[in-house]
């Protein structure tokens, strides 16, 4: 049974990042003058009852674009949600066809993003839900060398990418929870007391098991390429978060992608969800959404050493 009760509220979500990319808010300065660009939004398929979601787009070297999104009739309680894909071409008015750009049969694929390498490869990242939990996730990528023909790209490569948050890991969890406790919970009143440190002791609990904080880490918003500066070489780093958890992680490669290693986690009461950028002086952000208790805010995180 299609689970979508709104279509409308599925088919923006695909919307909404194109109309920022096709320019709905920059500005053109030439001449000394501001000039406003084109705002235009536009279908990439007819409207459905299934269920569309967690888009992410790219601009190909070319000037296409190429956009994924997952499908499927749920999200991750639903096992046959796939990673779907369309392009538009350079100069075109109208998008391809949809296609599929993964599929881990028999599992939810969700939570798709895509960014071009300094090697001018194509990376998709997702997630495959083992046991249909959040907290299940195994990450996922392909990589593609040959992306810039008419329809689906032709992955080079496949793989898994396993993080192994060490010890390190769990004392920096440990040390927040009972700075929250001590901070923040005994302010609660005597209900809700109760729950958090409940909820705090089940944080201290999964921090110490390795196999939980090795697992469960999702994509959502595009990685970062930082190029090398004085001292440094190439540097990606994948924004991730967890659901278990309700807090965010940075994957870290200095290789291309072929070895990675975990950040100290970004301790918080539900930040997600972290979209990383770049600031003039070289400073990393991460504004994260926030699942934590009232009020909501977008919550922000700062790193000065790359």
């Amino acid at each position: 049974m299609h689970c979508v009760k709104n279509w409308r509220e599925r088919v923006i979500m695909i919307l909404l990042v194109i109309s920022v990319l096709l320019g709905g808010m920059t500005m053109v300065v030439q001449k000394g003058k501001a000039e406003a660009s084109l705002y235009k939004a536009e279908l990439i398929f007819p409207p459905e009852n299934w269920h569309n979601h967690g888009s992410c787009i790219v601009e190909l070297p070319n000037g296409d674009l190429l956009v994924c999104w997952y499908h499927g009739s749920g999200e991750r309680r639903a096992d046959d949600v796939l990673i779907e894909g369309a392009r538009k071409r350079k100069g075109s008015n109208r998008w391809s066809n949809r296609f599929i750009m993964a599929d881990t049969i028999g599992f939810p694929d969700c939570n798709p993003c895509m960014f071009i390498d300094h090697r001018q490869r194509l990376w998709l990242l997702w997630i495959a839900v083992l046991a249909n939990e959040w907290h299940t996730s195994l990450l996922r990528y392909q990589i593609s060398t040959n992306y810039l023909r008419p329809t689906v790209p032709r992955w080079t490569m496949s793989d898994i990418l396993l993080l192994k948050p060490g010890d390190e890991f769990a004392l920096a969890v440990m040390k927040a929870c009972d700075e929250d406790e001590a901070n923040y919970v005994k302010k609660l009143p005597e209900g809700e007391r109760e729950k958090a440190l409940a909820y705090l002791a089940e944080r201290r609990k999964n921090a110490a098991d390795r196999f939980f904080r090795r697992l469960g880490w999702m994509t959502r918003a595009h990685p970062v390429v930082l190029r090398g500066g004085e001292g440094f070489g190439t540097r990606i780093i994948v924004p991730l978060y967890s659901d278990g958890f309700d807090f965010a992680i940075m994957a870290i490669s200095d290789d291309d992608g072929k070895t990675w290693q975990a950040s100290l986690p970004l301790v918080s009461l539900g930040g997600v969800q972290p979209s990383i950028v770049q600031k003039r002086d070289g400073t990393l952000v991460a504004y994260m959404r926030d699942n934590g208790p009232p009020p909501k805010r977008i919550l922000k995180s700062e790193s000065h050493d790359r």
